[in-house]
């Protein structure tokens, strides 16, 4: 979707991810010893920085396809940080890309037809039975339907600002933690959600200050 992928960006999740595990490092060091209690969703973070990448590098060729659908799956219903969904994906070793465009295409059919879904359950059979899409076009990416409320966002701001200004103020969209936040190149950040809810005015003046 976002035609922006520069070493500027890199920085900003390096810099993100950096300051989230600081954090939590200093609440580690702060406990008694005997009573460090976390659950898997914290060590994952303390260990790896974001969910959405588990243990593919930024740089892998299975992190990179995996970004093209991540939105798409979200938006009919996938939640990734199910520890099943994330088992089933970290066993995944060839087929990626069939097995996230066939979950896709099955739930566009099973709503097209009315039917009752499972987008969790799909995934992981997709994934473990190395399905093959039947029907699939690189078209289903842009149907209204598949776009998450972060996309919708980026294409809004294009009508509202112009495409230089938001190139130029935005630096990504992306999903933390089961959020979806807007990255800004002045280094601040904010949820889509309040983006939606702020005048566009506003945004821009937090965008530029």
């Amino acid at each position: 979707m976002f035609d922006k992928r520069s070493q500027n960006l890199k920085i900003f999740h390096f810099e993100r991810r950096a300051r989230r595990n600081k954090h939590l490092h200093e609440g580690l060091l702060s406990l008694p010893n005997g009573l460090i209690e976390f659950d898997h969703l914290e060590i994952a973070d303390y260990l790896g920085g974001v969910l959405s990448v588990w243990f593919w590098s930024q740089d892998s060729v299975e992190y990179e396809i995996f970004k093209q659908y991540e939105r798409a799956l979200v938006a009919i219903g996938v939640n990734f940080s199910l520890e099943e969904v994330q088992i089933s994906l970290e066993g995944c070793t060839y087929g990626l890309e069939d097995a996230l465009r066939s979950t896709i295409d099955y739930v566009l059919w099973l709503q097209k037809n009315e039917k009752q879904f499972f987008p969790n359950a799909i995934l992981i059979s997709a994934v473990r039975e190395q399905w093959k899409p039947k029907a699939w076009r690189d078209e289903y990416l842009e149907l209204p339907l598949l776009q998450s409320a972060g996309q919708r966002w980026w294409n809004a701001a294009v009508s509202q600002w112009g495409y230089d200004v938001r190139n130029r103020l935005v630096a990504d969209v992306f999903y933390d933690n089961g959020q979806e936040f807007i990255q800004f190149t002045n280094g601040k950040e904010m949820l889509v959600e309040t983006a939606w809810r702020w005048e566009w005015e506003r945004v821009l003046e937090y965008a530029s200050s």
